[in-house]
């Protein structure tokens, strides 16, 4: 910032000097050139701006060239004298925003103009000679622009009776906290929460987004990630930058490199490339980025979920989001009027054992965080809840019991729960089963001791028929 101060001031006092000397030596070109009436108007381009800005012109001085061709400077209503001569002097302390503090009722200059979407910058136009002071409102509240001040100095035209000057192009300087992250995928909701809270499993691989800005005339450049335990980041080859949706390729712009093994790296952008110049002297490469980077959630992640964190050279504070977990619990009872509905004083049924599915066929097993592991779950006193190591994402699940309270029966088919993200409780019955064991044997004197016997007689008495007929015949 001192050193786009001392340059400006310097074209101001060379602009002083100029007028100066025309009006000791007016003769020193080979045409003196008649007074400069201001016929002349050009264009002011202001850039580095973000859409939605508004910005307004303020004319601080006029610039006078008297009939003799010397030069004087008319400091317009709204603004001090003082603190403009003050500005102006090389030595002196007073800065553009002291000048822009110290006005009273100073009318803008034209119309203020608002930046358009896809757009990063103003012109205004029919500017005549003289200084003028460019203020911002940001559209947003993270950024500060810093008043800037812009000479246009009328010059003679070599060989001419003419006057003339340039169009003038300036590149605002800001700070901006401009720095937000999102979870953009591989994780479920976080469209639900403007992206800072996401929900996932472990081996899932989770998709961030950082959106930032980079300053005209800045040359030093560095994004931070830091990912907590259980979060580790996949590899600069996931890294890609996006300007305005286009990918801009990583070769002479930036480098990835890792900090602290897989949990933390560093984005570091080029300083040429971060200085680079329009033929007008604009930057180049000013403006709204985004990076998109991946992480992987790992075993060592917990129920409390995991943190990414992203930092940068403009907001030290930074930005971040997390990616959590979910688990749920399940109520075992005996359904003893068979409503499907828990009473109080129904029984809680302990031993009833589940294994958790993520289809209705139970063919795909949900597993623990050790991904080898199925999730079951066996009550006690009718309750029973996910563990620690059993990281959920929310969605729809399947139980299946494999085991039923002793003395009831076992639920066949799988039952459909919908885990939210405040996890849930879930009430399951078990009806009273109704196999017997074992056969029922007739009691002595019974009726069946009666049709026993008749048989016995009939079969003894045929017995003895049979046995007197093959006598007689033989």
């Amino acid at each position: 910032m001192a050193h786009i101060k001392n340059r400006l001031r310097g074209l101001l006092v060379a602009f002083v000097a100029l007028v100066a000397a025309l009006a000791i030596a007016p003769g020193v070109a080979q045409a003196e050139p008649t007074p400069w009436t201001g016929g002349e108007t050009k264009t002011i381009t202001v850039s580095n701006l973000q859409p939605g800005d508004v910005v307004t012109l303020y004319k601080v001085a006029d610039v006078q060239l008297n009939d003799d061709n010397t030069t004087t400077l008319v400091v317009q209503t709204g603004f001090e004298q003082d603190t403009v001569d003050a500005y102006l002097d090389a030595a002196g302390s007073e800065t553009a925003q002291d000048v822009w503090e110290d006005r009273g009722d100073a009318s803008p200059f034209g119309t203020a103009a608002t930046v358009q979407d896809g757009q990063t910058s103003v012109i205004f136009s029919n500017v005549d000679a003289g200084l003028y002071l460019v203020d911002v409102v940001p559209a947003d509240e993270s950024v500060t622009y810093q008043p800037t001040i812009v000479a246009m100095s009328p010059v003679a035209v070599e060989d001419t009776t003419d006057w003339t000057f340039d169009d003038a192009y300036i590149d605002l300087k800001k700070s901006t906290t401009t720095l937000d992250k999102k979870i953009t995928g591989g994780a479920v909701q976080y469209e639900q929460n403007g992206g800072k809270l996401g929900y996932a499993m472990v081996g899932d691989e989770v998709t961030f987004q950082v959106t930032f800005e980079i300053n005209a005339n800045q040359s030093e450049f560095v994004l931070t990630d830091t990912m907590s335990t259980g979060l580790t980041f996949t590899g600069a080859e996931d890294v890609v930058l996006y300007k305005n949706g286009q990918i801009v390729p990583a070769e002479g712009v930036y480098t990835v490199s890792d900090n602290e093994g897989d949990q933390s790296f560093t984005v570091n952008f080029d300083t040429d490339w971060l200085q680079e110049k329009s033929a007008n002297g604009t930057s180049v490469n000013a403006g709204t980025y985004t990076i998109e980077y991946k992480g992987l959630i790992t075993p060592e992640a917990t129920l409390d979920g995991v943190t990414n964190t992203v930092t940068s050279t403009n907001n030290a504070d930074g930005d971040t989001v997390t990616v959590d977990f979910v688990g749920f619990d399940i109520v075992k009872y005996g359904d003893a009027d068979e409503d499907s509905k828990y009473d109080e004083g129904e029984d809680l049924l302990s031993g009833a054992e589940f294994a958790l599915y993520y289809d209705q066929a139970c063919q795909n097993p949900v597993y623990k965080k050790d991904s080898t592991t199925q999730v079951t779950l066996t009550t006690v006193n009718g309750e029973a809840s996910t563990d620690a190591d059993t990281l959920l994402e929310p969605g729809t699940y399947y139980l299946m019991e494999t085991a039923a309270p002793s003395g009831y029966q076992i639920v066949a088919n799988p039952i459909e729960i919908e885990v939210t993200a405040e996890g849930g409780t879930f009430y399951i019955p078990n009806v009273a089963s109704t196999d017997h064991e074992g056969i029922e044997l007739p009691t002595t004197g019974g009726m069946g001791t009666v049709a026993l016997t008749a048989a016995g007689v009939v079969l003894v008495a045929g017995a003895a028929a049979f046995i007197v007929r093959f006598r007689k015949e033989n």
